[in-house]
Protein backbone atom coordinates (compact mmCIF):
# COMPACT_ATOMS: atom_id res chain seq x y z
CA UNK A 1 0.00 0.00 0.00
CA UNK A 2 1.37 3.17 -0.73
CA UNK A 3 2.03 6.13 1.44
CA UNK A 4 -0.17 8.14 -0.56
CA UNK A 5 -3.10 5.86 -0.61
CA UNK A 6 -2.30 5.33 3.80
CA UNK A 7 -3.02 8.58 4.12
CA UNK A 8 -6.04 8.95 2.36
CA UNK A 9 -7.60 6.18 4.51
CA UNK A 10 -6.24 7.87 7.76
CA UNK A 11 -7.69 10.83 6.63
CA UNK A 12 -11.00 9.42 5.40
CA UNK A 13 -11.03 7.03 8.79
CA UNK A 14 -10.97 10.11 11.20
CA UNK A 15 -13.92 10.84 9.38
CA UNK A 16 -16.11 7.93 9.65
CA UNK A 17 -15.06 6.09 12.44
CA UNK A 18 -15.99 9.29 14.93
CA UNK A 19 -19.03 9.46 12.86
CA UNK A 20 -19.70 5.96 13.62
CA UNK A 21 -18.81 5.87 17.18
CA UNK A 22 -20.39 8.80 18.01
CA UNK A 23 -23.72 7.43 16.67
CA UNK A 24 -23.21 4.21 19.16
CA UNK A 25 -22.39 6.37 21.97
CA UNK A 26 -25.29 8.45 21.05
CA UNK A 27 -27.44 5.15 21.18
CA UNK A 28 -25.79 3.83 24.36
CA UNK A 29 -26.05 7.25 26.29
CA UNK A 30 -29.53 8.63 24.71
CA UNK A 31 -31.05 4.99 26.54
CA UNK A 32 -30.11 6.29 29.85
CA UNK A 33 -31.37 9.68 29.06
CA UNK A 34 -34.95 8.52 27.74
CA UNK A 35 -34.94 6.45 30.90
CA UNK A 36 -34.40 9.68 33.00
CA UNK A 37 -37.10 11.04 30.67
CA UNK A 38 -39.26 8.56 31.17
CA UNK A 39 -38.82 8.73 34.69
CA UNK A 40 -40.20 11.85 34.32
CA UNK A 41 -43.52 11.06 32.87
CA UNK A 42 -43.89 8.75 35.81
CA UNK A 43 -43.18 5.88 33.41
CA UNK A 44 -42.90 2.66 35.54
CA UNK A 45 -41.59 0.47 32.38
CA UNK A 46 -38.84 2.41 31.71
CA UNK A 47 -37.37 3.72 28.48
CA UNK A 48 -39.52 1.72 26.34
CA UNK A 49 -42.71 3.07 28.06
CA UNK A 50 -41.50 7.00 26.74
CA UNK A 51 -41.84 6.78 23.21
CA UNK A 52 -45.49 5.79 24.52
CA UNK A 53 -46.82 8.40 26.13
CA UNK A 54 -47.16 10.95 23.26
CA UNK A 55 -49.17 8.03 22.02
CA UNK A 56 -51.28 7.45 24.50
CA UNK A 57 -51.23 11.52 24.65
CA UNK A 58 -52.31 11.71 21.83
CA UNK A 59 -54.97 8.82 21.27
CA UNK A 60 -56.58 10.29 24.83
CA UNK A 61 -57.09 13.93 22.86
CA UNK A 62 -58.40 11.87 19.76
CA UNK A 63 -61.18 10.54 21.88
CA UNK A 64 -61.72 13.47 23.75
CA UNK A 65 -61.93 15.24 20.49
CA UNK A 66 -64.52 12.96 18.81
CA UNK A 67 -66.58 13.32 22.42
CA UNK A 68 -66.79 17.18 22.15
CA UNK A 69 -67.29 16.79 18.43
CA UNK A 70 -70.34 14.43 19.05
CA UNK A 71 -71.89 16.05 22.00
CA UNK A 72 -70.29 20.08 22.74
CA UNK A 73 -72.34 19.74 25.89
CA UNK A 74 -70.16 17.56 27.15
CA UNK A 75 -67.63 20.08 27.40
CA UNK A 76 -70.02 21.99 30.43
CA UNK A 77 -69.29 19.25 32.79
CA UNK A 78 -66.12 19.53 34.64
CA UNK A 79 -67.12 16.23 36.25
CA UNK A 80 -66.07 14.96 32.72
CA UNK A 81 -62.98 16.68 32.53
CA UNK A 82 -61.68 16.17 35.77
CA UNK A 83 -62.30 12.34 34.81
CA UNK A 84 -60.09 12.94 31.50
CA UNK A 85 -57.29 15.16 33.21
CA UNK A 86 -56.48 11.91 35.77
CA UNK A 87 -55.79 10.14 32.33
CA UNK A 88 -53.58 12.51 31.64
CA UNK A 89 -51.78 14.18 34.31
CA UNK A 90 -49.26 11.22 35.00
CA UNK A 91 -48.19 12.04 31.71
CA UNK A 92 -47.41 15.75 32.48
CA UNK A 93 -50.48 16.61 30.56
CA UNK A 94 -53.03 19.59 32.17
CA UNK A 95 -56.12 20.49 30.45
CA UNK A 96 -58.14 24.20 29.90
CA UNK A 97 -61.17 24.40 28.71
CA UNK A 98 -63.04 27.58 27.06
CA UNK A 99 -66.53 28.81 25.97
CA UNK A 100 -65.95 32.22 23.82
CA UNK A 101 -64.31 33.69 26.20
CA UNK A 102 -65.15 32.20 29.47
CA UNK A 103 -63.02 29.67 31.26
CA UNK A 104 -65.15 26.24 32.23
CA UNK A 105 -62.46 24.39 33.54
CA UNK A 106 -58.82 24.63 34.40
CA UNK A 107 -55.83 22.26 36.12
CA UNK A 108 -55.12 23.96 38.73
CA UNK A 109 -50.94 24.27 37.53
CA UNK A 110 -52.37 26.24 34.77
CA UNK A 111 -53.61 28.88 37.10
CA UNK A 112 -50.69 28.63 39.15
CA UNK A 113 -48.04 28.64 36.35
CA UNK A 114 -50.44 32.15 34.98
CA UNK A 115 -50.41 30.58 31.42
CA UNK A 116 -54.25 30.83 30.99
CA UNK A 117 -53.49 34.80 29.50
CA UNK A 118 -50.84 33.36 27.28
CA UNK A 119 -53.45 30.80 25.77
CA UNK A 120 -54.31 31.09 21.77
CA UNK A 121 -57.87 32.12 20.91
CA UNK A 122 -60.29 30.69 18.81
CA UNK A 123 -59.16 29.33 15.65
CA UNK A 124 -55.49 28.58 16.20
CA UNK A 125 -54.67 25.55 14.09
CA UNK A 126 -54.28 22.60 15.45
CA UNK A 127 -50.72 21.87 15.46
CA UNK A 128 -48.08 21.41 18.41
CA UNK A 129 -46.90 24.28 19.83
CA UNK A 130 -44.51 25.77 21.95
CA UNK A 131 -45.92 27.93 25.02
CA UNK A 132 -43.67 29.62 27.83
CA UNK A 133 -44.74 30.72 31.13
CA UNK A 134 -43.78 33.54 32.62
CA UNK A 135 -41.04 31.88 34.91
CA UNK A 136 -39.52 30.28 31.61
CA UNK A 137 -41.12 26.73 32.04
CA UNK A 138 -41.91 25.45 28.62
CA UNK A 139 -45.03 23.75 27.91
CA UNK A 140 -46.45 22.00 25.03
CA UNK A 141 -49.63 23.22 23.30
CA UNK A 142 -52.50 21.36 21.64
CA UNK A 143 -55.41 23.41 21.21
CA UNK A 144 -58.76 21.63 19.84
CA UNK A 145 -61.46 24.04 18.22
CA UNK A 146 -64.97 22.92 18.28
CA UNK A 147 -69.04 24.93 18.88
CA UNK A 148 -71.55 24.37 21.51
CA UNK A 149 -74.79 23.43 20.54
CA UNK A 150 -75.47 27.56 20.32
CA UNK A 151 -72.89 28.07 18.21
CA UNK A 152 -70.73 29.67 20.90
CA UNK A 153 -66.68 28.59 19.72
CA UNK A 154 -64.78 26.54 22.53
CA UNK A 155 -61.50 25.33 22.29
CA UNK A 156 -59.54 23.15 24.79
CA UNK A 157 -56.16 23.25 25.63
CA UNK A 158 -54.16 20.54 26.27
CA UNK A 159 -50.95 21.84 28.15
CA UNK A 160 -47.98 18.91 28.47
CA UNK A 161 -45.08 19.83 30.86
CA UNK A 162 -41.77 19.09 28.60
CA UNK A 163 -39.31 21.67 30.97
CA UNK A 164 -37.71 18.09 32.72
CA UNK A 165 -37.43 16.20 29.19
CA UNK A 166 -35.90 19.72 27.98
CA UNK A 167 -32.97 19.58 30.42
CA UNK A 168 -32.42 15.90 30.15
CA UNK A 169 -32.26 16.78 26.39
CA UNK A 170 -29.73 19.88 27.07
CA UNK A 171 -27.50 17.53 29.95
CA UNK A 172 -27.67 14.83 26.76
CA UNK A 173 -26.89 17.40 24.18
CA UNK A 174 -24.07 18.35 26.38
CA UNK A 175 -22.85 14.74 27.27
CA UNK A 176 -23.04 13.53 23.34
CA UNK A 177 -20.70 17.07 23.06
CA UNK A 178 -18.17 15.67 25.28
CA UNK A 179 -18.20 12.21 24.65
CA UNK A 180 -17.75 13.38 21.27
CA UNK A 181 -14.56 15.69 21.60
CA UNK A 182 -12.90 12.53 23.16
CA UNK A 183 -13.94 10.23 20.22
CA UNK A 184 -12.43 12.73 18.04
CA UNK A 185 -9.39 12.92 20.21
CA UNK A 186 -8.99 9.78 20.89
CA UNK A 187 -9.53 8.53 17.29
CA UNK A 188 -7.30 11.31 15.37
CA UNK A 189 -4.21 10.60 18.38
CA UNK A 190 -4.57 6.57 17.29
CA UNK A 191 -4.38 7.37 13.56
CA UNK A 192 -1.78 9.91 13.76
CA UNK A 193 0.48 7.67 16.16
CA UNK A 194 -0.12 4.93 13.63
CA UNK A 195 0.43 6.48 10.65
CA UNK A 196 3.36 8.68 11.66
CA UNK A 197 4.98 5.57 13.51
CA UNK A 198 5.33 3.53 10.23
CA UNK A 199 6.29 7.15 8.87
CA UNK A 200 9.13 8.34 12.13
CA UNK A 201 10.64 4.40 12.46
CA UNK A 202 11.80 3.79 9.10
CA UNK A 203 13.36 7.22 8.84
CA UNK A 204 15.03 6.33 12.15
CA UNK A 205 16.29 3.67 10.53
CA UNK A 206 17.26 5.32 7.65
CA UNK A 207 19.32 7.95 9.89
CA UNK A 208 20.57 5.86 12.19
CA UNK A 209 21.70 3.72 8.69
CA UNK A 210 23.31 7.22 7.64
CA UNK A 211 25.52 7.72 10.74
CA UNK A 212 27.05 4.68 10.54
CA UNK A 213 28.22 5.32 6.82
CA UNK A 214 29.07 8.39 7.84
CA UNK A 215 31.32 6.79 10.55
CA UNK A 216 32.65 4.70 7.63
CA UNK A 217 30.97 1.56 8.68
CA UNK A 218 29.19 -0.39 5.31
CA UNK A 219 28.78 -3.63 6.96
CA UNK A 220 25.06 -3.81 7.81
CA UNK A 221 21.85 -4.38 5.90
CA UNK A 222 19.00 -1.87 5.63
CA UNK A 223 15.84 -4.31 5.31
CA UNK A 224 11.91 -2.86 5.28
CA UNK A 225 9.25 -4.63 3.96
CA UNK A 226 7.03 -2.09 3.08
CA UNK A 227 5.59 -2.28 -0.17
CA UNK A 228 5.19 1.32 -0.65
CA UNK A 229 7.21 4.59 -1.04
CA UNK A 230 9.18 4.06 1.91
CA UNK A 231 10.00 0.77 1.04
CA UNK A 232 11.36 1.96 -2.44
CA UNK A 233 13.53 4.47 -0.31
CA UNK A 234 14.85 1.74 2.00
CA UNK A 235 15.78 -0.52 -1.71
CA UNK A 236 17.45 2.77 -2.95
CA UNK A 237 19.33 3.49 0.14
CA UNK A 238 20.63 -0.10 -0.01
CA UNK A 239 21.37 -0.29 -3.12
CA UNK A 240 23.31 2.83 -2.35
CA UNK A 241 24.95 1.51 0.34
CA UNK A 242 26.17 -1.72 -1.54
CA UNK A 243 27.90 0.28 -4.54
CA UNK A 244 29.48 2.30 -1.73
CA UNK A 245 30.67 -0.48 -0.49
CA UNK A 246 31.46 -1.95 -3.85
CA UNK A 247 33.44 1.60 -4.68
CA UNK A 248 35.16 1.55 -1.12
CA UNK A 249 36.50 -2.11 -1.90
CA UNK A 250 37.43 -1.54 -5.14
CA UNK A 251 39.14 1.86 -4.02
CA UNK A 252 40.77 -0.60 -1.41
CA UNK A 253 41.98 -3.16 -4.55
CA UNK A 254 42.87 -0.19 -6.61
CA UNK A 255 45.51 0.43 -3.65
CA UNK A 256 46.27 -2.92 -3.52
CA UNK A 257 46.61 -2.67 -7.17
CA UNK A 258 49.21 0.34 -7.34
CA UNK A 259 51.57 -1.12 -4.18
CA UNK A 260 51.84 -3.94 -6.31
CA UNK A 261 52.29 -1.73 -9.72
CA UNK A 262 54.98 -0.22 -7.65
CA UNK A 263 56.58 -3.05 -6.14
CA UNK A 264 56.47 -5.05 -9.96
CA UNK A 265 57.44 -1.83 -11.65
CA UNK A 266 60.39 -1.15 -9.12
CA UNK A 267 61.69 -4.94 -9.37
CA UNK A 268 61.18 -4.87 -13.23
CA UNK A 269 63.43 -1.52 -13.73
CA UNK A 270 65.67 -2.64 -10.94
CA UNK A 271 67.15 -5.58 -12.55
CA UNK A 272 68.24 -3.87 -16.18
CA UNK A 273 69.01 -0.58 -14.11
CA UNK A 274 71.32 -2.75 -12.10
CA UNK A 275 72.89 -4.48 -15.19
CA UNK A 276 73.19 -1.06 -16.64
CA UNK A 277 75.24 0.25 -13.44
CA UNK A 278 77.19 -3.22 -13.88
CA UNK A 279 78.31 -3.38 -17.29
CA UNK A 280 79.32 1.01 -16.91
CA UNK A 281 81.06 0.15 -13.71
CA UNK A 282 82.99 -2.22 -15.70
CA UNK A 283 83.53 -0.08 -18.10
CA UNK A 284 84.75 2.73 -16.32
CA UNK A 285 87.13 -0.46 -14.12
CA UNK A 286 88.64 -0.98 -17.15
CA UNK A 287 87.25 -4.99 -17.12
CA UNK A 288 86.32 -4.25 -21.12
CA UNK A 289 89.96 -4.45 -22.13
CA UNK A 290 89.47 -5.00 -25.78
CA UNK A 291 87.01 -3.36 -28.59
CA UNK A 292 84.75 -6.64 -28.77
CA UNK A 293 83.78 -6.70 -24.96
CA UNK A 294 83.05 -2.86 -25.08
CA UNK A 295 81.31 -2.80 -27.85
CA UNK A 296 79.33 -6.05 -26.16
CA UNK A 297 78.68 -4.12 -22.56
CA UNK A 298 77.53 -1.30 -24.71
CA UNK A 299 75.28 -3.36 -26.81
CA UNK A 300 73.97 -4.76 -23.48
CA UNK A 301 73.26 -1.71 -21.73
CA UNK A 302 71.41 -0.61 -25.03
CA UNK A 303 69.09 -3.27 -24.55
CA UNK A 304 68.24 -2.72 -21.11
CA UNK A 305 67.49 1.25 -21.90
CA UNK A 306 65.11 -0.11 -24.30
CA UNK A 307 63.86 -2.18 -22.18
CA UNK A 308 63.27 0.36 -19.17
CA UNK A 309 62.41 2.76 -22.33
CA UNK A 310 59.41 0.11 -23.28
CA UNK A 311 57.81 -0.57 -19.90
CA UNK A 312 57.78 3.54 -19.27
CA UNK A 313 56.25 3.83 -22.37
CA UNK A 314 53.38 0.70 -21.43
CA UNK A 315 52.77 2.58 -18.10
CA UNK A 316 51.58 5.68 -20.00
CA UNK A 317 49.85 4.46 -22.61
CA UNK A 318 48.06 2.23 -19.96
CA UNK A 319 47.31 5.99 -18.24
CA UNK A 320 46.04 7.83 -20.62
CA UNK A 321 43.52 4.80 -22.15
CA UNK A 322 42.48 4.49 -18.71
CA UNK A 323 41.45 8.06 -18.19
CA UNK A 324 40.45 7.92 -21.64
CA UNK A 325 42.42 11.19 -22.73
CA UNK A 326 43.95 8.89 -25.75
CA UNK A 327 43.12 9.51 -29.13
CA UNK A 328 42.13 7.53 -31.52
CA UNK A 329 41.87 7.78 -35.47
CA UNK A 330 39.27 4.95 -36.72
CA UNK A 331 39.49 4.84 -40.37
CA UNK A 332 37.75 2.24 -42.88
CA UNK A 333 40.86 -0.93 -42.80
CA UNK A 334 40.89 -3.96 -45.16
CA UNK A 335 41.50 -6.61 -42.59
CA UNK A 336 42.88 -9.07 -44.79
CA UNK A 337 45.46 -6.68 -46.30
CA UNK A 338 46.43 -5.16 -43.05
CA UNK A 339 46.86 -9.04 -40.79
CA UNK A 340 49.11 -9.75 -43.69
CA UNK A 341 51.29 -7.16 -43.33
CA UNK A 342 51.23 -7.45 -39.61
CA UNK A 343 51.86 -10.98 -39.68
CA UNK A 344 54.93 -9.84 -42.08
CA UNK A 345 56.35 -7.90 -39.57
CA UNK A 346 55.89 -10.49 -36.41
CA UNK A 347 57.00 -13.22 -38.40
CA UNK A 348 60.83 -12.12 -39.22
CA UNK A 349 60.53 -11.49 -35.28
CA UNK A 350 59.19 -14.64 -34.00
CA UNK A 351 61.22 -16.74 -36.66
CA UNK A 352 64.50 -15.38 -34.90
CA UNK A 353 63.06 -16.73 -31.45
CA UNK A 354 62.13 -20.28 -32.99
CA UNK A 355 58.53 -19.76 -33.29
CA UNK A 356 56.65 -20.61 -36.16
CA UNK A 357 53.54 -18.20 -37.59
CA UNK A 358 50.36 -18.74 -39.32
CA UNK A 359 47.47 -16.74 -40.59
CA UNK A 360 44.15 -17.72 -41.60
CA UNK A 361 42.42 -15.29 -43.02
CA UNK A 362 38.87 -15.67 -44.94
CA UNK A 363 37.89 -16.04 -48.22
CA UNK A 364 36.37 -12.40 -49.04
CA UNK A 365 37.68 -8.90 -48.26
CA UNK A 366 36.81 -7.85 -44.67
CA UNK A 367 36.56 -4.28 -44.38
CA UNK A 368 36.59 -2.91 -40.17
CA UNK A 369 36.53 0.29 -38.58
CA UNK A 370 39.84 0.38 -36.28
CA UNK A 371 42.91 2.65 -35.34
CA UNK A 372 45.65 0.74 -37.50
CA UNK A 373 47.91 1.75 -34.67
CA UNK A 374 46.24 0.95 -31.66
CA UNK A 375 44.91 -2.14 -33.23
CA UNK A 376 48.84 -2.99 -33.80
CA UNK A 377 49.23 -2.55 -29.93
CA UNK A 378 46.80 -5.37 -29.32
CA UNK A 379 48.35 -7.67 -31.75
CA UNK A 380 51.29 -6.94 -30.51
CA UNK A 381 50.98 -7.44 -26.64
CA UNK A 382 48.67 -10.64 -27.05
CA UNK A 383 52.01 -12.33 -29.33
CA UNK A 384 54.13 -10.75 -26.67
CA UNK A 385 52.49 -12.21 -24.21
CA UNK A 386 52.22 -15.75 -26.03
CA UNK A 387 56.06 -15.90 -26.42
CA UNK A 388 56.98 -15.21 -22.89
CA UNK A 389 55.41 -18.59 -22.23
CA UNK A 390 56.76 -20.61 -24.73
CA UNK A 391 57.88 -24.03 -23.67
CA UNK A 392 57.30 -26.40 -26.10
CA UNK A 393 60.17 -27.28 -29.19
CA UNK A 394 58.21 -26.64 -31.69
CA UNK A 395 56.45 -23.37 -30.74
CA UNK A 396 53.82 -21.86 -32.81
CA UNK A 397 51.53 -18.39 -32.82
CA UNK A 398 48.40 -18.93 -35.12
CA UNK A 399 46.31 -15.69 -36.16
CA UNK A 400 42.77 -17.00 -36.91
CA UNK A 401 40.09 -14.76 -38.63
CA UNK A 402 36.17 -15.80 -38.58
CA UNK A 403 33.87 -13.95 -40.11
CA UNK A 404 30.12 -13.15 -39.41
CA UNK A 405 27.30 -11.01 -39.93
CA UNK A 406 28.17 -8.17 -38.39
CA UNK A 407 31.12 -8.61 -36.99
CA UNK A 408 35.11 -10.25 -37.02
CA UNK A 409 36.40 -12.39 -34.67
CA UNK A 410 40.20 -12.32 -34.15
CA UNK A 411 41.74 -15.73 -32.49
CA UNK A 412 45.38 -15.36 -31.74
CA UNK A 413 46.60 -18.89 -30.26
CA UNK A 414 49.78 -20.90 -29.07
CA UNK A 415 50.64 -23.67 -27.76
CA UNK A 416 52.68 -22.30 -24.52
CA UNK A 417 52.28 -23.46 -21.08
CA UNK A 418 48.78 -22.37 -20.57
CA UNK A 419 46.61 -20.54 -17.78
CA UNK A 420 45.32 -21.96 -14.63
CA UNK A 421 41.59 -21.63 -14.91
CA UNK A 422 40.55 -19.86 -11.55
CA UNK A 423 43.38 -17.01 -12.98
CA UNK A 424 41.82 -16.20 -16.60
CA UNK A 425 38.75 -14.02 -15.79
CA UNK A 426 41.69 -11.96 -14.08
CA UNK A 427 44.75 -11.66 -17.18
CA UNK A 428 42.60 -8.55 -18.38
CA UNK A 429 42.66 -6.39 -15.32
CA UNK A 430 45.17 -4.08 -14.49
CA UNK A 431 48.17 -4.70 -12.88
CA UNK A 432 47.44 -8.69 -12.64
CA UNK A 433 49.99 -10.97 -13.52
CA UNK A 434 50.09 -14.79 -12.91
CA UNK A 435 52.81 -15.31 -10.29
CA UNK A 436 53.20 -18.55 -10.85
CA UNK A 437 53.44 -18.72 -14.44
CA UNK A 438 56.03 -15.60 -15.03
CA UNK A 439 58.88 -16.97 -13.31
CA UNK A 440 62.00 -15.46 -15.20
CA UNK A 441 59.55 -12.72 -17.24
CA UNK A 442 59.58 -9.17 -16.98
CA UNK A 443 56.84 -6.08 -18.12
CA UNK A 444 54.64 -4.69 -15.66
CA UNK A 445 51.38 -6.89 -16.52
CA UNK A 446 49.52 -4.64 -18.61
CA UNK A 447 49.58 -5.63 -21.97
CA UNK A 448 47.04 -7.40 -21.76
CA UNK A 449 45.26 -4.69 -19.57
CA UNK A 450 45.93 -2.35 -22.53
CA UNK A 451 44.57 -4.75 -25.52
CA UNK A 452 41.21 -5.04 -23.57
CA UNK A 453 41.19 -1.21 -23.32
CA UNK A 454 41.66 -0.72 -26.81
CA UNK A 455 39.15 -3.14 -28.68
CA UNK A 456 36.46 -1.72 -25.65
CA UNK A 457 37.46 1.62 -27.63
CA UNK A 458 36.39 -0.23 -30.30
CA UNK A 459 33.33 -1.40 -29.50
CA UNK A 460 34.33 -4.95 -29.42
CA UNK A 461 35.08 -7.43 -26.80
CA UNK A 462 37.88 -9.62 -25.97
CA UNK A 463 38.06 -13.27 -23.89
CA UNK A 464 40.56 -16.09 -23.36
CA UNK A 465 40.83 -19.60 -23.38
CA UNK A 466 43.63 -21.86 -22.14
CA UNK A 467 44.46 -25.46 -21.09
CA UNK A 468 47.16 -25.80 -18.56
CA UNK A 469 50.26 -27.17 -20.48
CA UNK A 470 48.73 -27.42 -24.23
CA UNK A 471 48.38 -23.18 -24.74
CA UNK A 472 46.08 -20.29 -24.64
CA UNK A 473 43.45 -18.83 -27.24
CA UNK A 474 42.88 -14.93 -26.41
CA UNK A 475 39.79 -13.70 -29.14
CA UNK A 476 38.80 -10.31 -30.01
CA UNK A 477 35.42 -8.93 -31.82
CA UNK A 478 35.81 -6.02 -34.66
CA UNK A 479 32.82 -4.29 -35.97
CA UNK A 480 32.45 -5.41 -39.50
CA UNK A 481 31.97 -1.89 -41.86
CA UNK A 482 28.51 0.09 -41.56
CA UNK A 483 28.13 -1.62 -38.00
CA UNK A 484 27.58 1.74 -35.74
CA UNK A 485 29.91 3.39 -37.90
Amino acid sequence: MSLKFRLILSYLAMLVIPILLSAVASFLVGLIYIGDAGQAFNLPHGPKAFREVFRERQETINEVKINILKQPEKALSKSFWAAEEKKLVNHQTYLVVKKGKDLIYASELMREQKLLEKLPAFGNPEEEGAIKAPDGKRYLLKQVDFYFSDKTPGSIYFITDVENVRKILTRFSITMLVVFLLILVATNGTLTFLVSRSILKPLSQLKQASEQIKNGNLDFTVKNSAKDEIGELFVAFEEMRKRLKESEELKKQYEENRKELIANISHDLKTPITAIKGYVEGIRDGVADSPEKLSRYVDTIYRKILEVDGLIDELFLFSKLDLKKLPFNFEKVNLNRYLSDVAEELEFDLRKKGIELKLHLPCQQVFVWADREKLKRVINNIVDNSVKFMDKENSQVVINVKDEEKRVIIEIADNGRGIPLDAIPKIFERFYRVDSARTGTSGSGLGLSIAAKIIEEHGGEIWANSVLNEGTTISFTLKKLGEGA
